[in-house]
């Protein structure tokens, strides 16, 4: 894990349950509610599609936690810009009150 990464995951620790749940509600109303936010939200549903069917006709494992693992890394990466910067704005926030 890189320094950011390192730093990111430790202000989440700091933060409170109720500002744990604050900003997961935040980054869900943004990624399915905002314009951009069905495209996106089906862009993620095709690509999970896309790879259990990848996954089942090679013999992979199609465990739900594999998939994750696989996944979650381009998730991530798909979060818009916009997205992020007003996640890392409501965490400093938070973590400054």
């Amino acid at each position: 894990m890189n320094s950011a990464a390192s730093s990111g995951h430790v202000a989440y620790e700091a933060m409170t349950n109720a500002q744990k749940a604050e900003l997961s509600a935040y980054l869900r109303n943004q990624l399915t509610e905002d314009s951009n936010g069905p495209q996106w939200t089906s862009h993620m549903r095709l690509l999970i599609k896309e790879t259990l069917a990848r996954r089942a006709e090679s013999g992979e494992s199609v465990d739900a936690g594999d998939i994750v693992a696989e996944v979650l890394p381009v998730v991530r990466a798909a979060i818009p810009g916009d997205v992020r910067e007003g996640l890392f704005r409501i965490v400093a926030t938070q973590l400054n009150t």
